[in-house]
């Protein structure tokens, strides 16, 4: 039970800058316009001059990062 009503305060607590976040997502994904499934996003340190793929366990998928940047983003509202 404790659990449940902790949850939900904790729901309620986020929903408030649901909202914010939700625009700063919105404009990284503005920003990186592309296939969610291209697996070819990375930071460029890892990525190679000649060829502009990234290095091969450092390529990562656009919903893996947006999932990032949704958490860089609610921690940037609080």
């Amino acid at each position: 039970m404790k659990a449940l009503i902790f949850g939900s305060a904790a729901l309620l607590s986020l929903s408030g800058c649901s909202s914010e976040v939700d625009k700063c997502v919105a404009e990284w994904d503005k920003a990186n316009p592309g296939p969610d499934n291209g697996g070819d996003y990375c930071e460029p340190l890892y990525r190679d001059y000649e060829t502009g793929k990234c290095e091969k366990y450092k390529s990562r998928t656009k919903a893996d990062v947006r999932a990032d940047v949704r958490l860089q983003c609610l921690r940037a509202s609080k």
